[in-house]
């Protein structure tokens, strides 16, 4: 990423700062010679100059650099369970599951030339007019946007993209405290059970699909309605508690704000010579998921084949491709899935199951509990190390004990992870994302104090929306198994 220079062109700079720059240079000069500890005359009637302590600096961290270290650190300690448990590192290198990065990084590269054709801000500027500016409504109306975004498009691609005009509103009508911790709860939560919804919503999904225990279809038909379902439960319940508390709002406010939304955006416009064509491409590959079985062809051949095919619609359609990975996540997520398949190899979980087994007295508690743990663990250490951790847990069960309904034992497992990432702020990456963005947009409420979303202020809610979801996932087991 390029950086604007400090030095000021000939041409913008006025005639004083061009006559200041060689007295600037030359105290410039004389400053640099101090530093470095070299005599300087001193002024007449002044006191002896002492040589100024030089400060001891502390090395600073390059940036990204604790992103490659976690993921050094995971491949490291992946290393470390295989040597001191005495599973090979090769069979574990053989079950590694690089079809999963494959459609991880097409699909992310997707949603990057979908987001550049303006195509999700400005569904949200139509949202946003819709509500014409109530708390209540905007609140519903972005939630089922984010959703639908996150069930078919890399989530956090999404939010990055509508936040900003999100902050534009939210300025301007400043609501109460309460009011935005509840929309940027439910905002999380909804980009996490749009992630669950489709079988290359998220990682989670994709890490299910790759086992063959369910194919695309399969798990998408079943989990789209039972996210949708837990999506409005958690949208209505919050929907209530603001409703309950209601601050009046002033009418001609809102419809101020949104006025100010639009001519913020007035000039943007979407890129529909290629926005048509990527979303041609898009349901193509998704029919092609959902037809061609997975024996015959991979889906992470579809989702590269599609992503070549997007980028030479994106090309021919006039733009300029600058495709560029996230190595960092790539590699974090690869360092997840060597530790999680070593760990998976040392026989650890299978012993955690078999004491679950004991002490549950019927095979509906078994996996009522198997599925509790797997949410906390996600909670804990995240969405992703947990899917992959307990994966192999829940395809033995899915394949022997609870066969006969394995799609649900997968769903199933794919709705607790996804509490599991509703549960803190850091569970989810789309968390450290938004909770970023949102202290940088600096935004006040209607006390006009600056607004924090932390780990601290989530809490509650964030805990509200675990106990939501895990609750939906229980009555699946109850009904279903």
């Amino acid at each position: 990423m390029k950086t604007a220079s400090p030095i000021p062109s000939a041409a913008a700079a006025s005639p004083a700062a061009v006559g200041a720059a060689p007295a600037a240079g030359v105290a410039a000069g004389i400053a640099s010679v101090a530093a470095s500890g070299s005599a300087v005359a001193p002024a007449a009637g002044s006191a002896t100059a002492r040589p100024a302590k030089r400060r001891a600096k502390l090395p600073r961290i390059p940036s990204g650099a604790g992103g490659f270290a976690l993921t050094a650190a995971l491949f490291v300690a992946g290393l470390i369970v295989c040597f001191t448990t005495g599973v090979p590192v090769q069979s574990v290198v053989d079950n590694f599951s690089f079809n999963v990065l494959v459609i991880v990084i097409s699909m992310d590269l997707f949603t990057n030339m979908l987001a550049k054709t303006g195509a999700m801000e400005a569904a949200a500027l139509k949202l946003a007019g819709l509500s014409s500016g109530r708390q209540t409504a905007l609140l519903v109306m972005l939630a089922a946007m984010m959703y639908l975004i996150s069930a078919f498009l890399n989530n956090i691609t999404a939010i990055l993209v509508v936040l900003p005009c999100i902050f534009v509103l939210l300025k301007t009508i400043t609501p109460d405290r309460r009011y935005l911790a509840v929309f940027f709860a439910v905002l999380l939560a909804m980009s996490n059970t749009g992630g669950a919804s489709s079988a290359i919503g998220d990682l989670p999904a994709v890490l299910i699909m790759s086992t063959g225990v369910v194919s695309f279809s399969e798990y998408t038909f079943t989990a789209f309605p039972l996210m949708a379902i837990t999506s409005i439960v958690i949208v209505g319940v919050w929907a209530l508690v603001l409703r309950a508390r209601r601050v009046p709002q002033d009418r001609d406010a809102s419809l101020f704000a949104i006025g100010v939304l639009r001519s913020q955006y007035r000039f943007a416009e979407v890129d529909r010579k290629t926005a048509i064509p990527l979303a041609v491409i898009l349901a193509t590959m998704f029919v092609c998921w959902i037809v061609v079985p997975q024996s015959v062809v991979p889906p992470e051949v579809i989702a590269l084949v599609g992503c070549l095919v997007a980028t030479v619609a994106y090309r021919l359609a006039g733009n300029k491709v600058s495709q560029v990975v996230d190595l960092g996540s790539v590699l974090t997520i690869s360092g997840f899935l060597f530790l999680a398949a070593a760990v998976s190899a040392t026989g650890v979980l299978e012993a955690v199951v078999a004491a679950l087994q004991a002490v549950a007295p019927n095979q509906q508690v078994f996996i009522a509990l198997v599925l509790l743990v797997a949410s906390l663990i996600a909670g804990l250490v995240g969405a992703g190390p947990a899917a992959a951790a307990c994966l192999p847990i829940v395809v033995d069960l899915a394949t022997t004990t609870f066969q006969a309904s394995s799609t649900f034992v997968m769903v199933a497992y794919g709705a607790a992870i996804c509490a599991g990432s509703s549960l803190f702020l850091f569970s989810a990456t789309a968390g450290y994302v938004l909770s970023g963005k949102v202290a940088a947009a600096d935004l006040t409420d209607s006390n006009e104090k600056r607004f924090t979303w932390s780990v601290g202020t989530y809490l509650a809610y964030g805990l509200v929306n675990y106990l939501i979801q895990m609750s939906i996932v229980m009555a699946v087991v109850l009904i279903f198994f």
